[in-house]
């Protein structure tokens, strides 16, 4: 995607792909997979919240949101959305998952934690990776049975090109500008503490 760009600093994409290694790796699900995208590494980048706002995919979404969003299920989501918040100083809020499993009649048993939206805000909801997008969709109903508007925006999307073109959603990198064709790429996760130091290190830029 294009990004405002400024001499010396480098984009999102260029962030991204530092921490896409070469290799032999076991995937998650039992494959293998030749590439590997650290997200831990990359969400812990001093420059990342930085090219974020200057992205232009979400420059004008950040500024017209009242109140920005993460998933306490996705720590990737947490740090950046903490970030985002913390460095244009706007309100923070979570969506928690319920701890008995999810079908579409229950979205209202999602739980919104921290700032409280209402009718006239506007949330942006932002992710590390989309894959599917349920789990963002799931998250705007949360914040939408509140009266709120919702946007979405991720830092890398993976979802199908029929996803896309269906659901679209404001993406900073696609998934093909990172691998050669239809490679798999495996996807590191973060611990707890790994987005809490990541938090703080932006809560101290501010």
């Amino acid at each position: 995607m294009a990004s405002l760009e400024l001499e010396g600093v480098p984009s999102v994409r260029d962030i991204v792909i530092r921490h896409v290694a070469k290799g032999d790796f076991l995937l998650s699900s039992g494959s293998g997979s030749r590439l590997f995208l650290d997200i831990p590494a990359t969400v812990a980048e001093p420059e990342l919240i930085h090219a974020v706002l200057r992205s232009a995919a979400l420059n004008r979404q950040i500024s017209n949101a009242t109140m920005i969003c993460g998933m306490l299920w996705s720590p990737g989501s947490l740090v950046l959305a903490g970030g985002i918040a913390a460095l244009r100083r706007k309100p923070l809020l979570f969506v928690a998952k319920p701890e008995t499993p999810v079908v579409p009649d229950q979205v209202h048993r999602f739980e919104i934690r921290g700032a409280k939206p209402g009718n006239g805000d506007i949330v942006l909801i932002v992710s590390d990776m989309a894959i599917t997008g349920e789990s963002l969709e799931f998250a705007v109903s949360a914040i939408e049975s509140s009266g709120a508007k919702c946007s979405c925006a991720v830092l890398v999307d993976r979802r199908s090109a029929d996803l896309r073109s269906r659901k679209p959603l404001s993406s900073i990198v696609l998934w093909e500008d990172l691998v050669p064709g239809n490679a798999e790429l495996d996807v590191s996760l973060m611990t707890p503490d790994d987005y809490l130091r990541q938090f703080d290190e932006w809560s101290r830029q501010c």
